[in-house]
Order: C-alpha cells, then structure tokens, then sequence
C-alpha cells in the first residue's frame, strides 16, 4: 500500500544538491581563494548615522518651534500689558469744561388754559355722581 503523500500525489522529490559531493560530506578537492575585504560598510553603521542626522534635525526643528512660541508669549504679553495701560489711562478722569449754549428765551403762548375734565370710563360712576 502507498504512503499518504505519495497517493495524494504530494510526495516530494529528492533535490539534485542531495547527489552532489559537499552535501554528502566529501572532502573538497579545490583550494578556494578567499579575497581580502577592506571596504564594506555594515548596514546598521549607515542607518546610525542617517539616524543621528535626522535627530539632529529634529533637535533643530524642535529649537526653531520653541523659539517661536517664546517670542509669540513674549509679544502676546507685550500686548496686554499696553492693552491695561491704556485701560487705566483711560479711567483716569480728566475734568472738562462746561459746554457752552444759547441762552433760550422763553415766549408766552397764546393758547388759553385747558378746562379740566372728568374722564368718562364707565357708566356706573357718571350715575353716582348725579344721584346724589
């Protein structure tokens, strides 16, 4: 009877390297010649270092922000301190002269005086007031 893998057609093959000499343990027949490496740079140097710039710039940015905004406070204070200078010059009361106006005359009418009368409102108080 067939494996499981082998009959859902999932078995796999033996790889071509499995046959070759280095994978069997042989010992190899050519001396390699290994190169002298001088100049390399290790990926984790190059990210420091674009690290330690961007932190720096970030530094700067930060400084530049935090000047601003001491200079805005600083002027903002400037500001209110004005604002309740004048407010105070303004209470202070500065005494003005008195105005000077047209003397008004004053002329009799030629009306005559209005007779007083009773307002009539209703018909209850006129009926008291003849009754008696």
């Amino acid at each position: 009877m067939k494996t499981t893998k082998d009959a859902n057609g999932l078995g796999g093959r033996v790889g071509m390297s499995f046959f070759q000499g280095w994978y069997r343990g042989e010992e190899c027949t050519e001396l390699k010649i290994y190169q002298e490496i001088d100049d390399f740079q290790l990926n984790t140097d190059i990210r420091a270092a674009s690290r330690e710039q961007y932190d720096q710039h970030l530094k700067q940015r930060e400084a530049t922000l935090e000047a601003i905004k001491r200079q805005r406070l600083e002027r903002q204070e400037e500001e209110e301190k004005a604002a309740i200078m004048k407010m105070r010059k303004e209470a202070i009361h500065i005494a003005t002269g008195i105005k000077k106006y047209k003397p008004q005359v004053i002329k009799p009418s030629d009306m005559p005086l209005t007779q007083a009368q009773t307002p009539k409102f209703s018909d209850r108080f006129r009926a008291r007031l003849h009754s008696q």
